[in-house]
């Protein structure tokens, strides 16, 4: 919507300079000043007919019944379980929330894996591992208040779980509170979850002896993507 809002704003600009043109070309001559207008009108409606077509291929359809369909092929095709209030809250989001508006666009692309997308955007790199792990949401379009829902509720409710615990590997780790929180923990999802909570200052720590191997691989994991 923002590009939409700048185009507009470009066609605006022209349409004041065809009345310049139009008033001293009326002072001149009838005639003259009947075609400059004719012109540029068609000038204008050609260049914003462009411009509005690059934005829609670049970005996302006006329609909200298209980016909801957006929104649901990229939960089928990468195994995001989103309710279709989510989807709706998502979709309306969109409409005036720039940052909503970025994250429907990152899903009308293709990825090579979910490492990928989820590293697409450093500034959401929580909300997407949010709206991947977890299968019960409190989505909402307020970015703020969604954030520390996400990171400084549950994020760091199952930090403080897993650190309690002191699992033996990443492995048991994941598979532990996979099954017992009905999460959807992959190892790179993981990998930046443990990143995120290393920003808020919680370090993640299995037991002793698995520890080093446990770090090294989420280091490495973190600069793939990055």
């Amino acid at each position: 919507m923002d590009g939409i809002k700048k185009i507009w704003k470009i066609l605006l600009v022209m349409a004041s300079i065809i009345v310049i043109f139009a008033v001293r070309a009326i002072r001149a001559d009838t005639m003259s000043a009947t075609l400059i207008s004719i012109m540029i009108v068609f000038l204008v409606e050609f260049v914003g007919v462009i411009l509005i077509k690059k934005t829609m291929a670049d970005g996302i359809p006006d329609d909200k019944e298209k980016r909801i369909l957006i929104i649901k092929r990229f939960c089928d095709k990468y195994g995001l379980n989103l309710s279709d209030r989510d989807i709706g809250i998502i979709s309306d989001a969109s409409y005036c929330s720039s940052i909503w508006a970025e994250e429907v666009m990152a899903m009308n692309k293709s990825y090579l894996d979910l490492g990928e997308w989820f590293c697409g955007n450093a500034k959401t790199i929580w909300l997407r591992v949010y709206l991947f792990v977890f299968p019960v949401k409190d989505i909402t379009q307020d970015l703020d208040q969604l954030y520390s829902i996400a990171v400084e509720r549950d994020f760091k409710n199952l930090a403080n779980v897993i650190n309690e615990k002191r699992y033996l590997s990443l492995d048991e780790c994941i598979k532990s509170i996979n099954n017992k929180y009905y999460l959807n923990f992959d190892k790179i999802s993981f990998a930046l979850f443990t990143y995120i909570m290393r920003q808020k200052g919680m370090k993640i720590v299995l037991a002793d002896v698995g520890q080093v191997g446990f770090e090294d691989e989420m280091s490495a994991l973190i600069r793939k993507y990055s």
